[in-house]
């Protein structure tokens, strides 16, 4: 049987476990034992009629294999009854732990004998404070934890994803508590000491080198210190993939390797004679790939680098002939069989997809092209091949990849990172050359990085609105077209195919309708408003500790999904933090033609007041602002804005408590169907008779999960519910969308039900909702 045959259905059977419905979870342990048993049947019944099914047995080990995972990590998680109670628990940190603009952030796995059961057995965790903490230190802590839960909205980061990726089953942070005590110092022969104390001697001689994240992530995998601006570098050129280790940067370490040793062992005929030249040159390659993947904290994409290396090295070793597509798939094989998680790593595919894509182009071709040709050819086809894949995972193209890379590969493969960790591994010996070695490689990237700066800075349009599926699938297939020998016809056709991806309609309302979105940002606020040609946002959420901010982490990537471009206009309701923290971001990004605040006084940028009364059209939907002026706290005053139009009329309240709705029902027309909950439904908000004077049918309130503040209140929730007013929270649905027939739209209930996905009842409220 041909082995890529098995391997591909093995495949398809673990992605569709990974793809399993959350829903149907409760019969996946019934599935898993009729899989078991009808597996062995056309191996022990030798009927006929059972062979050809013999093939189809891998597919169902696959999902079986997959399926157990899912269980045994969606039984990890931890149980409700232990979020929001303090816990002392005890274990170890893994891996590097984060420095943070507050103190710490880690993850933390818990020793097997713990005073609470059922406990899940890794945490994310945060720690403020001055204090230091190392890999491999065991400790006793007091901490709060709440079940994997993140932000959800279109074109964000999936954190629920990234968590159970990495089999987390609860997130958290330490209380202050003198039941914090350090248990045990970390090995110092562990791994993680050792890593730990390469990262420092790296910091003291790059010290004043802004490369000394890049650095730390090509020598020792460590990511944490390269910078935002960085990183948005990398992605603008397709270049993000060189300057951290990655299996290119595993193959370069293990061949030059195997090089050393292959001109070294031929010079001694006796070694050769026992051991031929080709096996010693390939065990080298793969424990020089295997330690430089340790050096890296053995991290998931050099642990899939590794496995790779061993799979395509196994045919010099066991003086086997494997053809390429079976090595690629083995090794894909192999990959899954150790962690079936990593078919949700974006890397994961990346890699392969590449892997692939180079063997397609190179291998069984008539003519072989010089070096120089192939270095060009493999560029241009990697960017047209992988064009889908990032398309989907990043909704962006990087339209100068194949000329960036083009120069950055040959740079940091042979140049950077050989230096790198020659650095690193001479800083363990007395004297500067190490740091010597290491400044000229941070030299060398800091050239680089002023050539990528440049390419970045094109005005190139790179954000892609989110596309569908039909697409990418159309674009994958015009890719293998365009990569055909050229004898195949008519090879400029596969052009055609990429054409709905590069160019996607966007689903613009019809004239008289809006678009109104929700996002999803935590304890705070911010409204996507779409008419056919306009587009507004009214406040832009809050900005955070660590120095990040909604508007940069939510509202940007959420408006470029929506395929808007530039805004014409921002309202910013009222001057606290959870309105207004992410505006210089969109700002910066979306360039509004104009901006309105409550408290124009109290922002860096520019904006006009708010004025009672305001009113303009926009493809006939009309917009009004109302504004309290008599109000006398920021809250109060904030800019409320009524929307007049298909399918609904809405009214945005931003903060306004008791005092603010009655000043404002003097002058009426606040009648609504769709009612923003005001003040995140705090206590003092939702007066009996404001509720009457707009009479919603429909309220939606932003806030964040668990928060501290206890938004919505549970009297306030009483009074929808006395009114039968449907009560959608961003907290559990995620984003809110209202849709053209007027029913909302919650992204966690309504979108597919993926197995990572916390699952919360998102009907309406009761008290039981906010344990």
């Amino acid at each position: 049987m041909w082995p890529g045959k098995w391997a591909l259905l093995f495949l398809l059977g673990v992605l569709l476990g990974v793809a399993w419905p959350a829903t149907w979870l409760s019969w996946a342990g019934w599935l898993l034992s009729a899989i078991v048993l009808l597996s062995l049947l056309p191996w022990v019944v030798s009927w006929p009629w059972t062979r050809p099914y013999r093939l189809l047995i891998w597919l169902t080990l696959g999902l079986a294999w997959s399926l157990a995972a899912v269980l045994i990590q969606d039984r990890a998680r931890l149980p409700v009854e232990w979020q929001q109670t303090d816990l002392l628990v005890s274990g170890v940190i893994v891996g590097l732990p984060e420095r943070t603009e507050t103190g710490w952030r880690f993850t933390f796995k818990l020793d097997q004998e713990q005073t609470h059961p059922n406990l899940p057995g890794r945490l994310r965790l945060n720690w403020r404070g001055e204090r230091e903490l190392n890999a491999g230190e065991r400790w006793d802590l007091v901490v709060r934890l709440r079940r994997p839960h993140g932000n959800l909205n279109p074109g964000g980061f999936d954190y629920e994803k990234w968590l159970f990726r990495h089999r987390i089953g609860a997130t958290g942070y330490v209380r202050d508590d003198p039941r914090n005590q350090l248990r045990a110092k970390a090995s110092a022969w562990s791994l993680s000491s050792w890593r730990e104390g390469l990262r420092a001697r790296i910091d003291q001689a790059l010290a004043d080198r802004d490369e000394r994240g890049l650095i730390r992530g090509l020598a020792i995998g460590d990511r944490s210190a390269i910078s935002d601006q960085q990183w948005e570098v990398l992605l603008a050129t397709g270049t993000n993939h060189l300057l951290a280790i990655s299996g290119l940067h595993v193959g370069i370490v293990a061949g030059l390797a195997a090089s050393v040793v292959l001109a070294w062992w031929r010079r001694v005929p006796r070694w050769a004679r026992v051991i031929p030249s080709q096996k010693a040159a390939a065990v080298a390659a793969l424990l020089a790939g295997a330690f430089y993947a340790l050096l890296a904290g053995f991290s998931i994409p050099t642990q899939r680098a590794v496995i790779m290396l061993a799979v395509g090295l196994s045919g010099i070793l066991l003086a086997r002939h494997w053809r390429p597509v079976d090595l690629l798939l083995l090794a894909a094989v192999a990959v899954v069989l150790i962690d079936p998680f990593a078919v949700l790593d974006v890397g994961f595919w990346l890699s392969f997809a590449a892997v692939a894509i180079i063997l397609f182009l190179l291998v069984g071709r008539d003519r072989v092209p010089g070096m120089v040709h192939s270095l060009i050819l493999i560029q241009l086809a990697l960017f047209v091949g992988l064009l889908p894949w990032t398309a989907g995972f990043f909704e962006r193209v990087a339209w100068t990849a194949p000329l960036a890379n083009l120069v950055a590969v040959p740079l940091v493969s042979f140049v950077v990172v050989p230096l790198a960790l020659l650095g690193t591994v001479l800083l363990l010996v007395p004297g500067p050359i190490g740091a010597w070695v290491l400044w000229l490689a941070a030299v060398v990237l800091q050239g680089l990085m002023w050539l990528l700066d440049g390419f970045a800075s094109l005005p190139i349009e790179r954000q892609l609105p989110a596309v569908s599926t039909a697409a990418l699938l159309l674009a994958v297939i015009g890719g293998i077209w365009l990569m055909m020998p050229r004898q195949w016809p008519a090879r400029w056709l596969g052009v055609l195919l990429f054409l709905p991806l590069l160019l996607p309609r966007s689903q613009l309302p019809p004239y008289g309708y809006y678009d109104l979105l929700a996002l999803d940002v935590g304890q705070g606020l911010s409204i996507v408003v779409r008419t056919r040609h306009h587009s507004l946002v009214y406040d832009t959420g809050p900005s955070w500790r660590s120095g990040s901010d909604a508007g940069e982490r939510i509202v940007v990537p959420a408006l470029h999904a929506l395929g808007i471009r530039k805004l014409d206009g921002l309202i910013i309701s009222h001057e606290h933090d959870d309105h207004a923290g992410g505006a210089d971001a969109v700002i910066r990004r979306f360039r509004p033609d104009w901006i309105i605040a409550g408290q124009p006084q109290s922002h860096a940028f520019e904006s006009e007041q708010c004025v009672d009364g305001h009113r303009w059209e926009w493809d006939g939907v009309i917009f009004e602002t109302r504004f309290a002026d008599r109000a006398r706290s920021a809250n109060d005053a904030s800019c409320v804005l009524k929307i007049s139009g298909r399918p609904m009329t809405a009214l945005l309240t931003g903060d306004i408590e008791w005092l603010g709705e009655r000043l404002l029902m003097v002058d009426g027309r606040l009648e609504a169907d769709l009612l923003l909950v005001p003040h995140h439904g705090s206590r003092t908000s939702s007066d009996e008779k404001f509720l009457d004077a707009v009479s919603p049918s429909l309220a939606w309130v932003s806030t964040g999960y668990l928060n501290r503040q206890g938004h919505p209140h549970a009297e306030v929730v009483k009074r929808y519910q006395a009114r039968q007013i449907p009560l959608y929270n961003t907290a559990f649905c995620g984003a809110l969308r209202l849709k053209r027939d007027g029913r909302t739209y919650c992204f966690r209930r309504d979108g597919y039900p993926w197995i990572w996905r916390h699952r919360v009842d998102v009907e309406l409220f009761s008290e039981n909702y906010r344990r």
